[in-house]
């Protein structure tokens, strides 16, 4: 088979292997796209005209549609031999599905992107891929990968699997550190960490509190003591400035009266308000009580007057 018939063999089964994938096929979809990507891999010309990446992609969604997340990576090993030269959005791909459904156990998911991110190094503004080896064909592979994809799949292993998943913050700084990053991208990611950090943190002591916080009875006792210890401290310091509140009694007979200042004081004031808004509204209230006056004194003349102006029919009265 020639190579114009062999990429048309290839592009066909990719246009069927796609269509079992939307008729929920997922079986045959798997099935087609991992023959597809045996057959492309002796091919260089495959990897870069995209037919590589399309075949993986239908396959990563076929295993996940068919439950099959926990074995994405161990499959895609086999069936490129190296993490190195899995296509980066792919990795990307398999790395979010593994995270976002709680599949697999991150220690491989971790292996694989600490791989992947080894293989490569930075070369005048891409990360160059080292040398490959294929165990099948002999055939050596050498590629390029550009800096935001390559810093993409960083995120992904710094930010998202060691710092928001493990945790393990310490790990995670050390690589950056002594990774081979842009300087910029290098504080970027520090300083996320170390946010990321004093968020769970707090995070922590929060549920330290809430799950430790109760006092014993004792405790509670002992604060209650020095609770009332310090009022009547107060009290006796601030006494003088309070006697408004203090009481005092009389004695009418034999029955004693108590009365309270506190009581005493606040009506005072309330007469004292009182009378000092009816001075103030005395006009306004004089006014009003003239005008009700009026009023009254009108309608009684108004009806004394209708009662005397009725006519008097001296027939009626025979």
């Amino acid at each position: 088979m020639n190579e114009a018939s062999q990429s048309s063999s290839l592009s066909e089964d990719l246009d069927l292997a796609e269509r079992y994938l939307i008729q929920a096929m997922f079986e045959k979809a798997e099935s087609l796209s991992s023959s597809i990507l045996r057959r492309c891999f002796s091919d260089r010309e495959q990897f870069e005209n995209g037919t590589v990446e399309s075949a993986s992609m239908v396959f990563l969604q076929s295993l996940n549609e068919h439950g099959k997340t926990d074995g994405i990576f161990n499959k895609l090993e086999l069936l490129f031999e190296s993490v190195a030269v899995i296509p980066a959005d792919v990795l990307i791909l398999g790395a979010h599905l593994q995270i976002e459904h709680g599949s697999g156990t991150t220690t491989k998911l971790r292996s694989v992107l600490e791989q992947f991110l080894k293989a490569w190094r930075f070369v005048d503004g891409v990360y160059d891929g080292q040398t490959y080896v294929s165990l099948k064909t002999e055939e050596q592979h050498f590629s390029l990968l550009s800096v935001e994809k390559y810093l993409e799949i960083v995120d992904v292993y710094v930010i998202r699997l060691l710092g928001t998943i493990l945790c393990d913050f310490d790990a995670a700084i050390s690589w950056t550190e002594n990774a081979d990053l842009p300087e910029e991208k290098r504080r970027e990611l520090i300083r996320k960490l170390q946010s990321l950090s004093s968020a769970k943190d707090t995070s922590s002591s929060q549920a330290f509190i809430r799950e430790n916080g109760s006092p014993s009875k004792e405790e509670k006792e002992e604060f209650r003591d020095r609770s009332k210890q310090s009022h009547s401290s107060i009290r006796k310091a601030f006494q003088p400035c309070f006697w408004v509140f203090q009481t005092f009694g009389l004695k009418s007979g034999n029955a004693p009266l108590i009365f309270q200042n506190e009581k005493l004081f606040i009506l005072t004031a309330f007469v004292i308000l009182i009378c000092y808004f009816a001075r103030k509204k005395h006009a306004t209230i004089q006014r009003f009580a003239l005008k009700q006056f009026l009023s009254v004194r009108k309608a009684l003349i108004d009806i004394w007057q209708l009662a005397f102006s009725i006519p008097v029919n001296s027939l009626a009265a025979v």
